[in-house]
């Protein structure tokens, strides 16, 4: 097998050349983002099976948005998805940052650049995403089985038996696979198998949707743009190609409530959209007028509710055999308020295809491959995770008027002296590789 790596000072890449290698069997948990793209990367692989296993059925909803950084386009990229998701959300270059007090601009911060990164960065519905990539994955044939739910994983020897039961069925099935990755969310069943350590609420989240029209917004805002307030931010994000469909985001500071609480909190739009109005809208209220106008004309039904969960990067994301992986939310949960969520999801797949590309799955090598795959994508999700934890505190609420105008100086100082790219050129310009397609 032909492997060549390059090195620039953006990333470190490398393209893989796939031939014949010893037959596996991949269990993947999870019909997410990250699951569905790890299932089109492994099946370019020869002698390879892939089954998905999805507890949902294939018609759940996924609501909510995605802004999709230029590290996670180019994995979709290499997936022949990008130019197809292209047409369906916003690209854009710019976010303008404003202050809720004034309106005054304080600074605009590259999320996407086409001359820096090479992709702008794309605002688009999640269903969307995951339709797309649910398409292409039934498209070359990968076996899909939703409404399967994985009762228990153990592993006996160099295998690994699941325990499965589907949905409308009483009994209980067993299936053999060499490798299980485990895909399975923010809440992984997964996990059990690796650490007890459990996703926390961080005591903020987020209530977003509304499927505004620009001509509602008006002209005194670039969008998309986030202004930033005493007690909280929102932020505005065209999210169709146009530009003329524009959703809101308000991230707000929430009481904790049990899975199930926050599953009913998600289901009461009505709810959804009161908390929107009481917080923004109002005699009094610190927010502008567009604001509180587009709080009151948001569609009810388009909001959705998501509490931020954050856990600290794992000690190992793989069992000591290594034929039990996690990646993504199972392995490293972080609130999207650094935008990564999806984009670190998509590096961990393509960089972890790339190991069942070079490595042998029966040998010493596919385990090595695996660690130093896993050493490599910690100390980058460390990074990620302090970065978003720094933009969850710029959005927590300030205590007094004086502490949130020394914000906004702050804001304003810190990006005059960094640039348009606010220094995150490290996290934009990464680029991990995924196996290619076998030429013939």
């Amino acid at each position: 097998m032909a492997t060549t790596t390059t090195t620039t000072a953006a990333a470190s890449t490398t393209t893989t050349t796939i031939t014949p290698q010893t037959p596996t069997r991949i269990a993947i948990i999870g019909a997410g983002l990250a699951g569905l793209s790890l299932a089109l990367f492994l099946h370019r692989l020869p002698h390879t099976t892939v089954t998905i296993l999805e507890a949902r059925p294939s018609t759940a909803p996924d609501g909510g948005y995605l802004a999709l950084a230029p590290n996670a386009l180019h994995v979709l990229d290499q997936l022949g998805l990008y130019e197809t998701l292209l047409p369906h959300g916003c690209a854009y270059e710019e976010l303008t940052m404003y202050s809720a007090r004034t309106l005054a601009p304080l600074a605009g911060v590259l999320n996407g650049s086409y001359a820096l990164y090479g992709y702008p960065a794309l605002r688009i519905e999640r269903h969307v995403v995951r339709r797309t990539l649910v398409q292409a994955v039934q498209g070359v044939g990968i076996k899909v089985g939703f409404g399967v739910k994985v009762v228990g994983v153990r592993e006996e020897g160099r295998a690994v038996k699941v325990v499965v039961l589907a949905a409308g069925e009483n009994k209980e099935q067993e299936q053999e696979f060499d490798v299980v990755v485990g895909a399975d969310g923010i809440h992984s069943r997964v996990r059990r198998l690796i650490s007890s350590v459990e996703p926390t609420f961080s005591g903020m989240g987020g209530v977003g949707g509304g499927r505004l029209r620009r001509s509602q917004i008006g002209d005194d805002l670039r969008l998309p743009c986030l202004l930033m307030g005493k007690a909280n931010s929102f932020m505005m994000m065209p999210t169709a190609a146009d530009g003329q469909t524009v959703s809101c985001f308000a991230t707000v500071e929430m009481e904790a409530r049990s899975r199930e609480g926050w599953a009913q909190a998600g289901e009461d739009k009505a709810g959804l959209k009161k908390m929107l109005v009481d917080r923004h809208c109002g005699e009094g209220s610190e927010w502008p007028d567009v604001v509180q106008q587009a709080c009151r004309e948001s569609e009810a039904e388009s909001l959705t509710i998501w509490p931020f969960f954050n856990a600290p990067v794992l000690e190992s994301w793989t069992t000591k055999s290594s034929r039990v992986i996690l990646v993504g939310d199972a392995a490293h949960a972080m609130p999207p308020t650094g935008g990564q969520g999806a984009g670190q999801a998509f590096e961990d797949v393509a960089s972890l295809a790339t190991v069942f590309a070079t490595c042998s799955a029966d040998g010493d090598s596919f385990d090595e491959g695996v660690r130093a795959w896993q050493t490599r994508r910690q100390e980058r999700v460390r990074k990620i995770k302090a970065f978003t934890s720094t933009n969850a505190d710029m959005r927590r609420a300030s205590p007094s008027s004086f502490q949130q105008i020394l914000r906004e100086w702050l804001v304003w100082a810190v990006l005059l002296w960094k640039g348009k790219d606010a220094g995150l050129g490290w996290i934009y310009s990464h680029r991990e590789e995924g196996p290619k397609v076998a030429e013939d």
